[in-house]
Formats: structure tokens, sequence, C-alpha cells
């Protein structure tokens, strides 16, 4: 026993911080549906941006340029995703779809 007279003295005290930030956690939680894009579909939209990026390296533009695509159409707030469409299209020398693809990124990103 400690000196308050009771066993589990500390940690009742240290018990009741992380209650009220469940509390709090708790209140916040709501907030998070409000999004315009839930959290597994930005996550997945980099997975893909990634998956992506690494096929760029390896020169296998035409499955980059497809992963670049989805991660866009999952997450259009991912605006490198559409401009490293664009500089693979670039590296395919399909030039009037890299513009496209860069004209597009950065719309998206001044309005963001």
């Amino acid at each position: 026993m400690d000196r308050s007279g009771r066993l589990f003295d500390w940690a009742y005290r240290v018990g009741r911080i992380p209650l009220s930030l469940v509390f709090l956690l708790l209140l916040c939680n709501p907030l998070q549906g409000r999004t315009s894009v839930k959290i597994p579909t930005q996550g997945e939209a980099v997975r893909l941006n990634n998956i992506g990026t690494a096929l760029m390296s390896q020169q296998l533009l035409e499955k980059a340029i497809d992963k670049f695509g989805e991660a866009y159409r999952l997450d259009p707030s991912l605006t490198v995703a559409e401009l490293n469409r664009g500089i693979a299209l670039l590296y395919l020398q399909r030039l009037p779809e890299a513009t496209n693809c860069s004209t597009v990124a950065t719309i998206s990103r001044t309005r963001a």
C-alpha cells in the first residue's frame, strides 16, 4: 500500500488523463467523416502513385501511366499523380497528352 491508503492510486491518477483524451477523440471523430476523400482512399492513391514511380524508374512507362491514372481517379487532390503521369507521357514523347496532364495538375494545384 502507498501513503494514500489505496493500492492502485497511481493507476487512478494516470487513468484520468487518457480518459479525457478518449472523450476528446470521440468528439473529433465525427469530423473525420465530413472530409471529401476518406482516409483509406487517400492511402490507396498514395500507394498507387508510389508503385507508378517505381515502375517509371524501371522504364515500364505504360504500366506507370496506368497506376498514376488510377491514383488520380481515386484521389483528385493528389495532383502529384497527374504530374507524374505527365512526366511518363513526356518520356514516351506523347507531348499533347503530357501537356494536358501538366495543365490539369497545375490548375488543380492552384485551386487547392
